[in-house]
């Protein structure tokens, strides 16, 4: 009987050990969880091609989620509109040893316009799940499939979705017509090993055992170095007008012919306010800086996304007659207003806010934005045409220096918007302050910034009164008790930047020790902080923009004081920019100090960070020097 027993159990064992949960965690491979606060247990996404005007996209992805850093992995949102279904979608939950928990179905799924807090006009729409786990970690599977008629947009095969994000399984497949020709690009694979088949109208890739990467410091994004695939169809579909292009300048010329032309006409009264406006003005740079400023004072942006809307632009007309448009109405109708008195402009895509450029070499849909391209004989001009505020030609860090497809008359083109140089970003101090026998400040300053750094400066214009003072005194945080007298912003449109003219009072910025006084020389325009370090940096370090800061301020003490001490005269020069303060004695009583900053933009190799670091540490220590002020004798 015991015998019997024994081979029974004999013969259960395997099928226990067989019968484990896929996602038990202690079945997760322990250098995938190093560093890690996710790890995708396989990650299955399947495109199929069927026609020039229809695509099937079969999603199973299963990831372990092990805190609430990666709570973004909760929630599934599915996009849809009039070209696409959703053919069905499920949700499944399952607790740290691998126990199904919950399941969530279609028709759990919430449903919702896709408003976006600035549009006016929106037919997208949202099928959106989101869990909200009750205990770490836990493994969420997600599967749906979508079928679609716009096939401009083959999605990329992304190996890692996120840092601190480790991956067991990934596999991307495509198959498409033998009519249809699909472009490949690799990027950052270098280095990584996974398997490729390209063969007989099927593409796949598979990767395994990717281990998660750890953000650092001022490092790439994630984009930049981790392993992905782009594709892009010589045939396509975008609600319903069918494309081909094999190259940018086919491409370009297909979204003009199909997106651009006719919608440039005007009416002939409008035709006739504009040619007025410029009569007696021979400079086509003149001409065209009052045709842009008659565009910003009649026009507001709202966002328009309807079916081919979300690329199409609006007629010139119609955003003459209604005074709104989204950022490829507006960008039309300026092209459209200029063409009137015989200036030529291009039509621009790019990406905008995060700097990300078009990727040259693959011709596939593109860019979140639209802006317009002036030529002209000694230069060319780029126009934000949605932003009413901004002087002719600026872009800022929303839409400076990155490839953009231009659309020409032969085509698309990408061409390289405006780079600003560091002196171009400039911010420049004046003023003066007084420090009273109690250590009380009154400072009066003007406060000039150019090119990117206008952007950082120039909505303080519209703020309501509190929030103005909310701002200033987050600004000059590192003065206490501030009050404001005066605040006065305003745009320089002549000259191509902001102003801020200000004044105000704070108590005890000066610091009494018996019969001196310690002041902070630099009151207006300190840095604070450095970069954390990091012990063993694996990636270079990017600094994204250029700048330079002057600051000229006087600094004025009481007549019952003289100067016992000042700080040296510092200058610094390093890879990474050119720091100094020197300091002017006036007289016993009054002290001018001149703060100059310039920081290159650039990428540095990691090891160089640390050098970094030290450049920014010695520039926050020379900040903080501080003027010595001692009781006059007779005083």
């Amino acid at each position: 009987m015991q015998s019997k027993r024994i081979r029974l159990l004999f013969f259960l064992l395997p099928i226990l050990t067989f019968s484990q949960n896929i996602y038990d965690i202690s079945l997760i491979p322990e250098d995938l969880k190093k560093g890690a606060s996710a790890v995708v247990r396989y990650d299955d996404l399947e495109v199929e091609f069927l026609a020039q005007d229809k695509m099937v996209t079969r999603v199973k992805f299963a990831i372990t989620v092990f805190n609430k850093s990666m709570d973004d992995y909760n929630s599934l949102s599915l996009g849809f509109d009039n070209q696409s279904i959703i053919k069905k979608t499920e949700i499944l939950i399952f607790d740290k040893e691998g126990n199904q928990i919950k399941k969530i179905k279609k028709s759990d799924f919430k449903e919702y316009a896709a408003a976006d807090g600035f549009s006016l006009y929106n037919d997208n729409k949202i099928l959106n799940y989101t869990y909200t786990p009750t205990q770490y970690p836990f493994t969420i599977e997600r599967s749906y499939e979508i079928q679609t008629e716009n096939t401009a947009f083959i999605p990329a095969f992304i190996a890692v979705g996120s840092f601190r994000t480790s991956v067991e399984k990934c596999k991307y497949q495509i198959t498409y017509p033998a009519d249809i020709a699909i472009q490949l690009k690799e990027i950052n694979t270098e280095g990584y090993k996974f398997k490729k088949t390209v063969d007989n109208q099927l593409i796949r890739y598979e990767f395994e055992n990717l281990k998660a990467i750890v953000p650092e410091s001022l490092g790439p994004k994630l984009e930049d170095i981790a392993p992905m695939v782009k594709l892009a169809p010589n045939k396509f579909s975008l609600a319903g007008v069918d494309g081909e292009a094999n190259n940018w300048l086919e491409f370009g010329k297909w979204y003009r012919e199909n997106l651009l032309v006719g919608q440039n006409v005007l009416n002939p009264a409008t035709v006739a306010t504009v040619q007025d406006l410029v009569k007696n003005v021979d400079d086509p740079v003149e001409k065209a800086k009052r045709i842009y400023k008659y565009m910003q004072d009649k026009t507001r942006y709202i966002s328009i996304q309807i079916g081919i809307g979300g690329w199409k632009p609006m007629p010139a007309m119609d955003v003459n007659a209604l005074g709104y448009g989204d950022c490829k109405a507006l960008t039309n109708y300026t092209s459209s207003l200029l063409q009137t008195v015989g200036i030529n402009s291009y039509y621009t895509v790019i990406w905008a806010d995060e700097k990300k450029d078009f990727d040259s070499e693959i011709p596939v849909m593109q860019g979140n934005h639209a802006i317009l391209m002036v030529p002209f004989a000694k230069d060319t001009v780029w126009l934000e045409c949605t932003n009413q505020k901004v002087p002719f030609g600026h872009l800022g860090n929303f839409t400076d220096d990155r490839n953009a497809l231009v659309m020409t008359e032969e085509g698309g083109k990408i061409i390289r918007t405006k780079s600003y140089k560091a002196h171009e970003n400039l911010q420049y101090t004046t003023g003066n302050y007084n420090i009273d026998e109690q250590g009380n400040l009154s400072a009066q300053l003007k406060i000039e910034t150019k090119g990117a750094q206008l952007d950082d400066h120039y909505f303080t214009a519209d703020l309501e009164p509190l929030d103005k003072e909310r701002y200033y005194k987050k600004y000059f945080s590192e003065i206490n008790n501030i009050k404001l007298n005066k605040v006065h912003p305003s745009m320089d449109y002549s000259n191509g930047s902001f102003l801020e003219n200000l004044s105000f009072d704070a108590k005890k910025y000066g610091m009494n020790a018996g019969n001196r006084m310690l002041i902070r020389l630099n009151a207006f325009n300190l840095m604070t902080s450095i970069p954390r370090k990091e012990e063993d940096r694996k990636f270079p370090f990017i600094l994204k923009m250029g700048y330079q800061d002057i600051d000229e301020v006087v600094v004025q003490i009481p007549e019952t004081f003289r100067i016992e001490a000042l700080p040296e005269t510092k200058t610094i020069s390093t890879l990474f920019g050119t720091y100094s303060l020197s300091i002017e004695k006036i007289n016993e009583h009054e002290v001018k100090y001149t703060r100059s900053l310039t920081m290159k933009e650039g990428k540095y190799e990691a090891k160089k960070y640390e050098e970094y670091l030290e450049f920014r540490k010695h520039i926050l220590q020379i900040d903080n020097s501080k003027i010595v002020i001692i009781k006059s004798n007779n005083s």
